[in-house]
This record gives structure tokens, C-alpha cells and sequence, in this order.
């Protein structure tokens, strides 16, 4: 918690000194694709079992889940002290995509979707996929302590901020004659998505080329700050990399 509010208050002073600059500055668009994947587990308002007459805790064995970001990203850069320092913000495109599958052995599970008095049901599924896409507006900031030849190697530490635009969630099951049950289930696992995203991430990375310059990025273990921005998955932390190619304004 400590090094998000440490970046948070980094960017912030950064920015400031951007609106408060004399010395020349230099501008740059970005064209960034990210992928990444998020450390977690299953969220256990899913009711999983492996078959309708036996029930455990640890339906991990039985049941894997995974999630992945994926970003496009247009970012305006503004450079200081001899492109020692970037500051950068523009707009992103986010997708979440969220998998719950069965295991090796067993390549389907049951999903308890009613429980009233007597009456139970279940739904035999081989995977259910979230689809969550948010419009995102990223705060960066980038340092340059070392440049070596034609080479930049840089450390970069952000705030994503943004909005849900649409999700899906679909399931496969088993027997086609379920799926007109589809947003039945859904609806009675009661998880909603939040409408809203936020994330702090940091990466280290390396800039190569001249007039058209790319960047090559490793991000460091970050942070969704928004919970619940999947109904399948909570999330620990994400890594992964990040590609841009920067073009001067």
C-alpha cells in the first residue's frame, strides 16, 4: 500500500511541475499493447462441485479458473530535464477476460444454480468466459537513469482510472438444451462486476531507435485497487509486458 500511495503522489507532483515548467518540453504519442496476467483464485460465490453427490472445498482440483488483461493504449508524453524524465496520460482500452474450466481429468463440472427447501438443481458445464471491457484514462510517470549507446532503460510506475463500456458472460455447457438457462444461472450467482476500474502498475524497460523510438516493458507484480472487476476470479497481483512504438510531436 505504502509504494501506491508513494506512486500516486509521484505522478501527482510530476504533473504539477509539467503545468508549472519554463523550459522547453517535448511532446510524443505512443501507441502501447499490453497483456498481462492476474495471480488469484476462484471467487467461491460459484458454487462448484465435481459431481452432484459429492461437495469439498477444494474444488480447486477439480475446477481451474484464470484471468487476463489485455490493453491498447494511445499515450501523450511530455519530456523534462533532457528526456530524463516522461510524464504521460491519454486514453486505453482494457479487456478483463475471466475462465472458469474443468480440470485435465475431468473436462466439465456442476454448477449449483438453485437451492430452495427440497429442490435442488444443478448445470453440467465444460467452461463459462467473462468478457469485461473498460475505457480507461492511464496517469504515468517514467524515469531514465541510465542511456548506454542508442539504448534507454527506464523505470515507469502509473494510475489507471476508468469506466465499464460492456461484458459478457457465456457459458458452454454440456447439454445444448441449457443453454436458453444461460442468464438464468447467471443471475442466480448474485455477483455483479464493477462498473468501475482502477489499477497501479510499474514496469522496467528499454528504449531503442532514433526519431521512431520503441519501447520494450516488464511489469513488475501490480495491483487491480477495484475489487470485483471480475465475477469469476479475485485478484492477488498481475505481470506481464508491455509493447509501444513513440513517435515525436
Amino acid at each position: 500500500m505504502f509504494e501506491k500511495n508513494l506512486s500516486l503522489l509521484l505522478i501527482a507532483l510530476l504533473f504539477a511541475t509539467v503545468l508549472s515548467a519554463r523550459e522547453p518540453g517535448k511532446l510524443a504519442l505512443s501507441i502501447e499493447l499490453g497483456a498481462a496476467n492476474v495471480n488469484g483464485s476462484l471467487n467461491e460465490a460459484w458454487s462448484i462441485r465435481q459431481d452432484i453427490g459429492y461437495y469439498s472445498d477444494g474444488y480447486s482440483n477439480y475446477a481451474t479458473s484464470d484471468m487476463n488483461l489485455s490493453q491498447l493504449a494511445a499515450i501523450l508524453s511530455y519530456s523534462l530535464y533532457d528526456n530524463l524524465v516522461q510524464v504521460g496520460t491519454g486514453l486505453q482500452f482494457t479487456n478483463i477476460d475471466s475462465n472458469i474450466t474443468g480440470s485435465n481429468t475431468i473436462p466439465f463440472f456442476y454448477l449449483r444454480y438453485l437451492s430452495e427447501q427440497s429442490v435442488t438443481e444443478y448445470a453440467k458445464i465444460k467452461s463459462l468466459n467473462e468478457s469485461t471491457n473498460y475505457l480507461v484514462i492511464p496517469f504515468d510517470l517514467k524515469l531514465v537513469p541510465l542511456s548506454l549507446w542508442k539504448a534507454e532503460f527506464f523505470v515507469r510506475s502509473g494510475i489507471d482510472v476508468g469506466v465499464q463500456v460492456s461484458s459478457k458472460t457465456k457459458i458452454d455447457f454440456v447439454n445444448a438444451s441449457m443453454k436458453p438457462y444461460n442468464d438464468q444461472i447467471l443471475n442466480s450467482v448474485g455477483v455483479k462486476i464493477n462498473p468501475f476500474y482502477s489499477s497501479w502498475n510499474s514496469s522496467i524497460g528499454v528504449t531503442v531507435g532514433s526519431r521512431v523510438k520503441y519501447n520494450i516493458e516488464v511489469l513488475l507484480p501490480s495491483f487491480l485497487l477495484t475489487n470485483s472487476n471480475s465475477s469469476i476470479f479475485v485478484s492477488s497481483m498481475f505481470t506481464g509486458f508491455r509493447f509501444s512504438a513513440q513517435l515525436p510531436l
